[in-house]
């Protein structure tokens, strides 16, 4: 009997130490596997993070001088739209005084076409009649000889 006790004894704990003893392997195989998933994830994301902070330093070398020349090239286009707004206002001028130059030269022809013509009939009237007249005194002065 003393045996079967020891025998029992040591039956039953071989039990519970085989059944933690599969829980413990469970376990280790579990975080082995979640180690070996996650180790390449992780070193992929350490290389990501490296790039990425390579990316930015390169950015910030290259913001400054890309700052400074749109800041310049803003400039340049500043000046460019002042002076072509220059350049419109005289055009705008030129074109204002064209306008004025030929309403006076419209009003000029219609005075000179009021004025003139009637004088232009008249005096070509005047000159009618004189040539008639001197025709006249021309052609009697002949039949009277």
């Amino acid at each position: 009997m003393f045996l079967i006790n020891i025998h029992a004894k040591y039956f039953n704990k071989v039990n519970l130490v085989t059944l933690f003893d599969f829980f413990l392997v469970i376990v280790i195989i579990s975080l082995a596997v979640l180690v070996g998933v996650l180790a390449p994830a992780i070193l992929q994301i350490s290389r990501s993070a490296r790039k990425a902070e390579a990316f930015f330093d390169t950015i910030n070398q290259e913001i400054g001088p890309l700052l400074k020349s749109l800041s310049q090239t803003s400039i340049e286009l500043q000046k460019l739209t002042s002076s072509l707004n220059d350049k419109v206002n005289k055009t705008d001028q030129i074109i204002e005084t064209v306008k004025q130059s030929s309403d006076t030269l419209l009003i000029t022809t219609h005075i000179l076409k009021n004025t003139v013509t009637p004088l232009a009939t008249q005096v070509g009237g005047f000159y009618a009649g004189v040539k008639a007249f001197t025709h006249f005194f021309t052609k009697s002065g002949k039949t009277k000889t």
